[in-house]
C-alpha cells in the first residue's frame, strides 16, 4: 500500500504534466516546475556557445528561460557561479514567434540567400541590429538594405561592434544573443545548412569580444552536417555542450512537478522527507522564489519514491522488472538517451490509462498502463523523427508486422522489394531531403538509421531497434512492449 493517495497522485500527474508532448520546451514553463539537471548548467553558461540536444531535450526550454527576466532571475539565484545576473541584455536572433522587424524570419532569410548575400554576413547583420544598431536611415529600411549597408561599410560595422562591446565591458555587463529552431531557417536543406554554417562562423568570430556572446541551440544531426563547411569547425565539435538526461534527472524532473502540485505537493514532499530521514541531505526540500526544490538524491531513494507511485514490479513478480529501471530503459534510443518530453508524456498517458482501466489500483500507475505509456511515447518519437528526417518513414514503414532482431540481409531485401533506393534517389534529384549516406546504398541507409539512434547492430549481422522507435512502426519483439498498429 502506497503512503500516497493513489487517485490523487493519478490526477496530479494528469493535471500537472504537459497535456501535449510539444509543450515541453515550446512555451514558457511555469517557474514552479523549472528543473535544471546538473549537466545543463554548462549549457546555460553564456560562455558556452553551442548547445546540442535531441528533439524534446530542452533546447527551446532554455532558449525561453534565458529570454525571460523572471526565469533568468530564478536561474541566477540557484546557479550563482554562472553570473546570469550580469546578463542585463538578452535578445533572440532567431526562433519561433519573433517579430520580423528586429529578426528576419525564414522567408526573409531564404530571400536574402537567394539574393546573393553570404550567410555569414546575414547573421552579422542580425547581431549588429541587436547589439549595436544601424544608422537611423538604414535601421528603418528592409533587411536587404541593412545587408547592403553592412557589406559596403565593414569598417564601421567593426567599429560599432567594438564600441558596444566596450560599453558593456566597462559596466561589467554582457549581451547574450540566442538562436533556436534553426531547422526552420529555410525551406530547403542546402540553404539551412549554409545558414547554420554561417552562424557558427559568426559565433566563433564573436568570441573575440569581451561582453557580447552568442548561444546556438541545435540538433546534433544538423551540427554534424554543417560543421564540415568552414575552417576551425573542429572547435565547434570540441566545445559543444550536450543536453543529456540521465535517469536521476528524469525522475528529478518528475519530483519537481509533483512536489509543486497544488493537489498532492504537500503529501509528496512529506513522503520524500520520511524516506530521506536521517540522510546528510536533510531536509530534502528547500523553498526558492516560491517553488519547492529538491536536493539531488541517490538512486536508491529515487527508486523508493517511484515505488510509491508505480508499485514494486512491472508485473505480478520481479521477473518482469522494476518500474524505476524499466521505464527509462524502454524509452531509450540506441545510444541510451531518453527525451524528457517522451518521459513526461509516457507518465501522463499511463496515469490516464490507469484512471480509465484500473481506478481501484492501490498505487497511481498500473504496470500495464506504464507499458501503454511507452506506446504513446513511441508515437511521439515517430512523429518527431519523421518531421526532422522525412525519409525515415520510407525505410521503417515496410517493416510493420515483422519481428526483431532482423537479419540484415532480410532488411536489405525488403528495401530492395519496395524500391527504396530508387525512390530516395528521385527525391535527391528533386532537391528534397534524403539520407546523408544514400550514395552508399543499403549499407549507407542503415548507417544513417544507426546515427539517429533508431537501429543498432547486434552480433551475427542482425539489426535491432529500441522499443521507443519500433513500437510505433508496428514492429514486434518477443517479450517486448506490444507494437501499435500503423495510423
Amino acid at each position: 500500500m502506497s503512503l500516497l493517495p493513489a487517485g490523487e497522485v493519478r490526477q496530479a500527474l494528469i493535471e500537472t504534466l504537459p497535456a501535449a508532448a510539444s509543450q515541453f520546451g515550446d512555451n514558457p514553463i511555469d517557474p514552479r516546475f523549472l528543473y535544471v539537471p546538473q549537466a545543463h548548467t554548462r549549457a546555460l553558461d553564456p560562455n558556452n556557445m553551442v548547445v546540442v540536444g535531441m528533439r524534446g531535450a530542452g533546447k527551446t526550454l532554455w532558449w525561453q528561460c534565458l529570454k525571460s527576466p523572471e526565469h533568468r532571475r530564478i536561474l541566477a539565484q540557484s546557479l550563482k557561479d554562472l553570473h546570469l545576473d550580469e546578463l542585463v541584455l538578452v535578445d533572440a536572433g532567431f526562433g519561433e514567434g519573433l517579430e520580423p522587424e528586429r529578426r528576419p524570419d525564414a522567408n526573409i532569410l531564404q530571400d536574402l540567400v537567394e539574393s546573393g548575400f553570404a550567410p555569414r554576413d546575414i547573421w552579422w547583420v542580425v547581431v549588429l541590429s541587436l547589439v549595436a544598431g544601424f544608422p537611423a536611415d538604414v535601421a528603418e529600411g528592409t533587411w536587404k538594405a541593412r545587408c547592403r549597408w553592412m557589406v559596403g561599410h565593414r569598417e564601421e560595422t567593426s567599429r560599432r561592434i567594438a564600441e558596444a562591446d566596450g560599453i558593456l565591458s566597462r559596466e561589467r555587463h554582457k549581451h547574450l544573443v540566442l538562436f533556436d529552431a534553426l531547422d526552420t531557417t529555410a525551406s530547403t536543406r542546402p540553404v539551412r545548412q549554409a545558414l547554420l554554417s554561417g552562424l557558427l562562423q559568426v559565433m566563433l568570430e564573436c568570441r573575440a569580444t569581451r561582453a557580447i556572446r552568442i548561444k546556438v541551440f541545435v540538433r546534433p544531426d544538423m551540427l554534424d552536417a554543417a560543421s564540415l563547411a568552414f575552417p576551425d569547425s573542429s572547435k565547434v565539435i570540441q566545445e559543444k555542450v550536450d543536453l543529456s538526461w540521465p535517469s536521476t534527472d528524469l525522475f528529478g524532473l518528475l519530483w519537481q512537478y509533483l512536489g509543486n502540485n497544488d493537489r498532492v505537493g504537500e503529501a509528496f514532499r512529506r513522503t520524500c522527507q520520511d524516506l530521506c530521514l536521517g540522510l546528510p541531505l536533510w531536509p530534502p526540500w528547500s523553498l526558492l522564489e516560491g517553488s519547492f526544490r529538491m536536493s539531488l538524491v541517490g538512486e536508491d531513494i529515487q527508486q523508493q519514491m517511484f515505488k510509491e507511485i508505480a508499485g514494486k514490479w512491472m508485473g505480478k513478480d520481479a521477473r518482469r522488472g522494476f518500474p524505476y529501471t524499466w521505464l527509462p530503459g524502454h524509452l531509450s534510443d540506441a545510444y541510451g538517451k531518453v527525451s524528457p518530453r517522451s518521459f513526461l508524456a509516457s507518465l501522463r498517458a499511463a496515469a490516464l490509462d490507469s484512471e480509465q482501466r484500473y481506478p481501484a489500483w492501490p498505487v497511481a500507475l498500473h504496470y500495464e498502463s506504464i507499458k501503454r505509456g511507452v506506446q504513446e511515447a513511441s508515437r511521439i518519437r515517430r512523429r518527431e523523427v519523421t518531421e526532422d528526417q522525412i525519409w525515415v518513414d520510407l525505410l521503417m514503414s515496410p517493416l510493420e508486422g515483422m519481428n526483431l532482431p532482423l537479419d540484415r540481409e532480410v532488411l536489405f531485401s525488403v528495401w530492395t522489394e519496395r524500391k527504396v533506393l530508387q525512390i530516395l534517389q528521385a527525391e535527391a534529384d528533386a532537391g528534397h531531403q534524403v539520407p546523408l549516406h544514400l550514395s552508399q546504398g543499403a549499407w549507407g541507409l542503415l548507417d544513417d538509421l544507426n546515427a539517429l539512434g533508431i537501429c543498432e547492430r547486434t552480433s551475427g549481422d542482425r539489426v535491432n531497434m529500441p522499443d521507443v522507435f519500433r513500437v510505433a512502426w508496428g514492429i514486434g519483439r518477443k517479450g517486448g512492449v506490444k507494437p501499435v498498429a500503423r495510423n
